[in-house]
């Protein structure tokens, strides 16, 4: 293969290329400039990259060729002696695979060049993470603390809201409980008992905090002594009742003595009546003396007199009646007044005993630990009976079940800047082979407003400890699961709260060239400068 037969570039794009090249040998020369001068030798640079597009790059490989070719045959001769035939077939036949070569290599670094420049790769935000469950853990403590009594669960059962876990005992809270119960239940009869006897019912009706524990002792002796209180309270306000009611009889009897009387009195004053009429009859016609008839009018005046005084009898006793009447209804006014006075003094306690009585069983309830969400018990910090539990500690860690897992990443500050909520994000789980398990997708769902410390296990090397000991952002990423599940279905994977996990947050897209020339630019932007 000849040279002449190579492929030659145009006049007009030699002149452009040596006009680029005088500029930048200006542009070598200007460099030691002041930093005004620097800082438009960059700006050059940048530009003449920016100029440089796929013909003019095709035109400098095709100038790169020729002048290879040039240097490929000066070689050849420099090697093999001219006067030598055998020599001289030996390179033209070796010139034609050389050729072939270069033009291969170039070729391959031109497709490989074009491609830097114009294919878009994704650029992303490293960042480590592990996976949990979007309620999170559960841990369970105490704010009082205390003695364990019972152990209801092992490591790993799986337990359900409100299944009891660990009971605790406490003495304290125990007394107090009972008395507490005891004052409630003792104010509650004695309410029951003054209800009852301000409605004068035959029996109490009792709360069920007593009827719903008749096989108790205490329980028992508190409604026997208001039953008895309530019936001899009962017996005596009816024999009040009673003397008053027999008063009264005695004297209504009395004066229906005295009405009776009276008319007797009324018939004899009459017949003094007619005894005076005829004596003054028989005086007037002489057939009698006026002595005898002033006897008959002494004997009625008399008589008179004897019925206005039984009449006085009987309303004076009658009056007696209406006083009895009026003492009476005043006890048991009294009485009933006494009642709500107690009553309300009663229920004033029963609402503080009440009260006590719920605190301090809330108290009792307390020492029951039992579990806040469906969950798999995690970890037992404490596992002995009669072991002792400080206040606030951690004693049983419950992992939820079934609930939605997400991933919580640290993001490195000086990367914080890039990430923004709803970034796409490139997952890949540390448990799982990474020869058969591909990269999940996944999305971010929110960002910290503030960096965290990240706690550090032991024991932990000093390379891992000081990247961990960096202040990080948190980032929760939410797994792509419909995508997860087609393959997880395939390869028989699950996921569990726990696993660590790479992730790789998309913050945009950019060349290789890009990706290759920034640092450099980055470099010579912040070395460029004159002291």
């Amino acid at each position: 293969m000849d040279q002449n037969n190579s492929k030659k570039i145009t006049p007009d794009q030699l002149k452009i290329l040596q006009q680029k090249i005088l500029e930048m040998q200006k542009m070598q020369i200007s460099n030691n400039g002041s930093n005004t001068a620097n800082l438009k030798s960059k700006m050059s640079f940048k530009s003449f990259i920016k100029y440089l597009h796929p013909k003019t790059i095709f035109a400098l490989i095709i100038v790169f060729m020729n002048q290879s070719v040039k240097h490929v045959d000066s070689l050849i001769k420099f090697i093999i002696k001219k006067d030598l035939n055998e020599a001289q077939n030996v390179a033209h036949h070796a010139r034609p695979p050389i050729l072939f070569g270069s033009f291969i290599i170039v070729f391959f670094v031109l497709t490989g060049l074009i491609w830097s420049v114009t294919a878009p790769l994704d650029s992303a935000s490293g960042a480590s993470g592990m996976l949990i469950s979007l309620s999170k853990r559960q841990t369970i403590n105490h704010p009082d603390g205390g003695m364990i009594k019972n152990i209801f669960i092992k490591l790993g059962d799986q337990v359900k809201k409100g299944d009891p876990l660990l009971e605790l005992e406490d003495r304290r809270v125990s007394l107090n409980y009972k008395h507490a119960l005891s004052k409630f239940r003792t104010y509650s009869a004695v309410d029951s008992r003054i209800f009852a006897e301000m409605k004068n019912l035959d029996e109490i009706t009792y709360d069920d905090i007593l009827l719903n524990y008749l096989d108790d002792e205490d329980v028992l002796n508190i409604i026997n002594t208001q039953n008895e209180l309530f019936s001899s309270r009962t017996q005596l306000k009816k024999n009040m009742i009673s003397s008053h009611e027999e008063s009264i009889k005695i004297i209504q009897k009395h004066i229906e003595a005295l009405r009776n009387k009276h008319i007797a009195i009324e018939k004899k004053l009459n017949l003094w009546k007619k005894k005076v009429d005829n004596s003054e009859l028989l005086e007037k016609k002489g057939f009698s003396q006026s002595m005898q008839t002033t006897e008959f009018q002494t004997e009625m005046i008399s008589t008179q007199v004897e019925l206005e005084n039984n009449q006085i009898e009987i309303i004076r006793l009658e009056q007696e009646i209406a006083k009895k009447e009026l003492e009476g209804a005043s006890q048991i006014n009294d009485w009933n007044v006494r009642l709500y006075s107690e009553l309300k003094e009663n229920q004033n306690a029963l609402f503080v005993s009440q009260e006590e009585f719920y605190t301090w069983n809330n108290a009792l309830n307390g020492l029951i630990l039992r579990a806040p969400i469906d969950g798999s018990v995690n970890q037992i910090v404490f596992y002995t009976q009669g072991q002792h539990i400080p206040p606030s500690q951690p004693i049983v860690e419950i992992t939820p079940l079934n609930e939605e897992l997400i991933i919580e990443a640290h993001v490195r500050s000086r990367d914080i800047d890039s990430i923004k909520v709803g970034q796409k994000s490139k997952i890949k789980f540390s448990a799982f082979k990474s020869r058969t398990s591909p990269t999940f997708s996944g999305q971010v769902i929110s960002i910290s407003p503030d960096i965290v410390q990240r706690s550090l296990p032991e024991p932990v090397s000093k390379a891992s400890k000081k990247e961990q000991a960096e202040p990080t952002y948190i980032a929760e990423i939410q797994i792509n699961m419909e995508e997860f599940n087609k393959i997880a279905q395939k390869r028989n994977l699950k996921l569990h709260p726990g696993m660590q996990v790479e992730v790789q947050i998309v913050t945009g897209s950019r060349t290789l060239m890009r990706y290759l020339l920034d640092p450099v630019l980055d470099a010579a932007f912040k070395g460029l400068k004159e002291k």
